[in-house]
């Protein structure tokens, strides 16, 4: 298992017909995420350890978010870091990342 650094932003939160959950949550976050490694790590897994443990922290779960920042937890150098790139952003029903 693997510590990610994680910045998120434009989430979009499932079941939020009225905007109360944006409003309430805000749609940005940074946080850290356990990520189990397999030989088979697909991008789906790690979209699902993101939401799963957005989920767990907020109550609500997100359907998509634009990814800004995924790093080695433990890393204090940039080499293991990208920005704002538009293959960093994600939508759990295309699972994009």
């Amino acid at each position: 298992m693997i510590q990610v650094y994680v910045e998120l932003t434009n989430i979009v939160w499932e079941d939020d017909k009225d905007g109360s959950i944006a409003y309430e949550q805000g749609s940005n976050r940074s946080f850290v995420v356990d990520i189990i490694l397999t030989d088979y790590l697909h991008s789906d897994d790690i979209d699902s350890a993101i939401a799963d443990t957005l989920e767990t922290a907020s109550g609500h779960r997100p359907k998509s978010w634009d990814l800004d920042v995924f790093e080695n937890h433990r890393m204090t150098h940039t080499n293991n870091r990208f920005r704002n790139s538009p293959k960093n952003s994600c939508n759990l029903t295309n699972n994009k990342l």
